[in-house]
């Protein structure tokens, strides 16, 4: 979704307040604050962020 939005990580991770170091981690991870998910669903126009970020996979 990122790409399909012109995002690479830099600027999410900006987008976010975090480092680029810490959004490839915690993108590793799959650990996002609420007010982050919130940005993301935000800037990537996100319809079902539900299937995304509360996934039981």
């Amino acid at each position: 979704m990122m790409a399909d939005r012109h995002y690479d990580d830099a600027k999410m991770a900006q987008k976010l307040g975090l480092s680029a170091e810490e959004f490839a981690h915690r993108m590793e991870i799959g650990i996002f604050g609420s007010d982050e998910i919130e940005t993301m669903i935000k800037e990537l126009d996100i319809q079902n962020p539900e299937a995304i970020f509360f996934s039981q996979n």
